[in-house]
């Protein structure tokens, strides 16, 4: 049981990071609208090496660690896609590639791939919604994503100053709950939080928070261990 469970919360992570675009829409938004994360602010480049300490109620992922390592760019046709390898506790769990585009951050898991996912839009500002479609295998699923307010993290890495995001998949099962993660400058998502309801009524939860981050281009800009 542990082991399915498990296998569901990689499966979410990878989902939370990497969503396809349906419709955006924009809402009112107050005196926190102020924040604004521009591709400018969003790392993705070759040489980057970003590492999460995971803390959950699941046995098995408690006290890991998650690693993105962005290995190589490629440009075709004006876009430039950096190929990233994610580990889990040092074995590979995903492989896939990234771009920017008009929209945000684009996911893809094959270059030729026509399976592109929305991972973040860009600019992200408060009171921004999109409606999204997740792909796991063949099944579709459908998230709702808003950035709903401006928090801050304590992280290895100091205090910082993030849009928090909630994800939310209406008519899921009655497993899922509400996910997050909170984005900020220079670091880009620096914690995301799933949460699952168990058979019986109990939420378990991964937080996974930013612990290292290694740019091999600029060493003067590193963080972390």
């Amino acid at each position: 049981m542990q082991n399915n469970c498990q296998a569901l919360h990689l499966v979410l992570v990878f989902s939370v990071l990497a969503c396809c675009l349906a419709h955006t829409f924009t809402f009112a938004t107050g005196n926190e609208a102020g924040m604004v994360i521009n591709h400018e602010d969003f790392p993705l480049s070759a040489d980057l090496v970003v590492e999460y300490s995971v803390k959950s109620t699941l046995e098995q992922m408690d006290n890991t660690t998650m690693k993105h390592e962005y290995l190589s760019e490629t440009e075709i046709q004006d876009t430039l896609f950096v190929k990233r390898v994610t580990t889990m506790s040092g074995e590979v769990s995903q492989t896939a590639y990234f771009y920017r585009s008009d929209e945000g951050i684009m996911r893809v898991p094959a270059i030729s791939s026509s399976e592109k996912s929305l991972v973040l839009k860009i600019p992200l500002r408060i009171g921004e919604s999109w409606e999204q479609e997740d792909f796991i295998g063949t099944r579709s699923i459908k998230t709702i994503k808003r950035a709903e307010t401006i928090e801050t993290v304590e992280t290895p890495l100091g205090k910082l100053r993030c849009i928090k995001v909630r994800h939310r998949k209406p008519g899921a099962t009655d497993t899922d709950e509400d996910s997050f993660i909170w984005v900020a400058k220079r670091y880009g998502i620096v914690k995301i939080e799933i949460n699952k309801r168990t058979s019986g009524n109990q939420i378990t939860r991964t937080v996974l928070t930013i612990s290292a981050f290694h740019d091999k281009k600029s060493p003067e800009d590193n963080n972390g261990g």
